[in-house]
């Protein structure tokens, strides 16, 4: 449990030039969208909301997967006592399952945007 925690840690800094990045992407791709839904003349420009999508979730679920897993708290090297104990097992719980939800989330990001790039191939 603590290795995957450790991994996505890793991961988490080794990405980290890719933060400013990631959250210009999924606000540019949000705030594109929504132009397009709200102010787009009678449709004309459709044919964006899929990558528009496809950006801002990428972009928003890459920069939060930074934020979250930067900060996960290192391996105890001292005894604690009950309470530092129970403190510390239920944060590290908490970021382990964090860790469940963003490969979950990141399986379902890779699944829809395939579909998606599918549907607008066909388009």
């Amino acid at each position: 449990m603590y290795r995957m925690i450790k991994k996505l840690k890793r991961m988490a800094v080794a990405i980290q030039l890719l933060r400013l990045p990631s959250l210009l992407l999924g606000l540019i791709s949000l705030t594109s969208l929504i132009v397009i839904i709200f102010f787009s003349p009678s449709g004309q420009d459709t044919h964006l909301i899929i990558p528009c999508i496809v950006g801002s979730i990428w972009g928003i679920g890459i920069y939060s997967f930074i934020i979250t897993f930067q900060s996960v708290p290192k391996e105890r090297s001292m005894p604690l006592s009950l309470f530092g104990k129970m403190k510390y097992a239920f944060t590290r719980a908490w970021y382990w399952l964090i860790g469940i939800i963003f490969i979950f989330g990141a399986i379902w990001t890779i699944v829809m945007t395939i579909r998606m790039i599918s549907i607008l191939v066909k388009d």
